[in-house]
């Protein structure tokens, strides 16, 4: 068999110009990638070189070719191509995906924003009216209808503070990080300074480091410290002197602050389960509060690319430690 018979035809009219080239001293060697035809009728791709000798007068006297097989190279090769295709297809169609999951979360955001308004009227108008018809028919009302009013009263606020922290909780994921050197000790001032005008009567001492600073957000950390704080304050409630300290302690990578308090505590079991939405320990005739504050917290947390986890004993108070 010659070089035709045993040349895959789809290669054959490639390496033929090339040899005749060769033969005619057009270039000196050349090498191909191509197929030679089994006898068994299937292919087996080569890596070939070949040059022709010459002797004195420039006459060929014989050709010297090596053919290395590289079968399974390009078996390799043509999963690869696959792989890399349907990758490309994989990201086109996850790029895609995104693009329509943006278009719904504006949407969503649009939505959730105008109910968010909609809905916060008639409960304001719901509290107030309430409390209007408490204050006014003060003493001539039934304890049951008394009781209705209060229970009414008491819903518009809770559900008007549930559409306050879902705002809050979707206003973080959507707003634009603005960071700068934010001094934590003197954001704390104000927010200790809110808690204790709306409950003057309670003892609560603080302990705040006075250097606290970090590079981040202002208005999401004075949020960050906001819902912690508060969540200290709620559950040191019962306390006939409550405890809330502020620190930070050294990390090997980053230094973590803490927000530590002498209040109720929790089973540890729920460390993980209390930063989800909505879950709450313990019932609103206990401690009042919409299960998003925590949740908040997280979320400010990863948008700095921090962390944030707690630390609490049943009835020996908590510890939240978060990085920014």
């Amino acid at each position: 068999m010659g070089i035709r018979d045993i040349t895959h035809p789809d290669d054959l009219a490639q390496n033929i110009d090339l040899a005749e080239k060769a033969f005619r001293d057009e270039i000196g060697s050349y090498a191909i990638e191509m197929r030679y035809v089994r006898k068994s009728g299937g292919s087996v791709w080569v890596h070939l070189t070949a040059t022709y000798v010459r002797d004195d007068a420039g006459r060929v006297i014989r050709g010297l070719v090596m053919v290395e097989d590289i079968t399974e190279r390009k078996r390799s090769e043509a999963r690869i191509q696959t792989l890399n295709e349907e990758l490309e297809d994989r990201v086109a169609e996850l790029e895609e995906a995104n693009a329509e999951l943006e278009h719904v979360n504006k949407e969503l955001e649009t939505f959730s924003a105008q109910v968010s308004y909609d809905l916060k009227g008639p409960l304001v108008s719901i509290a107030q009216f309430s409390q209007i018809l408490l204050n006014r028919d003060a003493g001539t009302l039934e304890d049951a209808q008394d009781d209705l009013l209060r229970r009414i009263r008491n819903a518009g606020h809770q559900a008007r503070h549930i559409i306050d922290d879902l705002r809050d909780l979707a206003d973080v994921t959507r707003r634009e990080l603005f960071a700068e050197e934010v001094d934590i000790s003197a954001m704390l001032t104000g927010v200790i300074e809110d808690l204790r005008f709306v409950a003057p009567e309670r003892d609560v001492r603080f302990k705040v480091r006075a250097d606290l600073r970090a590079y981040a957000d202002p208005a999401l950390v004075r949020l960050l410290l906001v819902n912690l704080v508060q969540n200290a304050w709620k559950y040191t409630g019962r306390r006939d002197i409550a405890v809330i300290e502020v620190g930070l302690e050294k990390g090997q990578v980053r230094d973590v602050f803490f927000v530590k308090d002498n209040g109720i505590g929790f089973d540890p079991v729920h460390r993980d389960r209390i930063f989800e939405a909505f879950h709450r320990l313990h019932t609103d005739v206990e401690f009042a509060g919409t299960g998003l504050g925590l949740a908040t917290a997280r979320r400010i947390v990863r948008c700095h690319g921090g962390d944030i986890w707690a630390d609490g004993t049943e009835g020996e108070g908590a510890t939240f430690s978060f990085t920014l």
